[in-house]
């Protein structure tokens, strides 16, 4: 049979368990400022309004926009070029 503990070892024992749990949550508090400076760098990379992505994607969609309206107006160019040249063949 075990002999019961002295009140000075449970003590120490619960001290014990007290500076691990106290640590743990020092580890825990780190850790969220960690990640808390990490979200604030991916909050203004993704949202910064002259460098960040939406600024990014933005840019991107108008460029693909104006390209979208030069082609159109290329290739129809080319359709009237090529519709004139048949005419103008079938009228001699």
């Amino acid at each position: 049979m075990q002999e019961p503990l002295n009140i000075y070892e449970l003590a120490s024992r619960v001290q014990f368990l007290e500076e691990k749990i106290m640590d743990g949550i020092e580890q825990v508090k780190e850790n969220q400022k960690l990640a808390r400076s990490d979200i604030s760098h991916i909050k203004q990379a993704v949202y910064d309004p002259d460098k960040g992505l939406y600024a990014r994607l933005k840019v991107v969609e108008n460029t693909r926009q104006s390209d979208s309206k030069v082609l159109w107006i290329v290739f129809l160019g080319f359709c009237g070029a090529f519709l004139t040249a048949i005419f103008t063949y079938l009228m001699k």
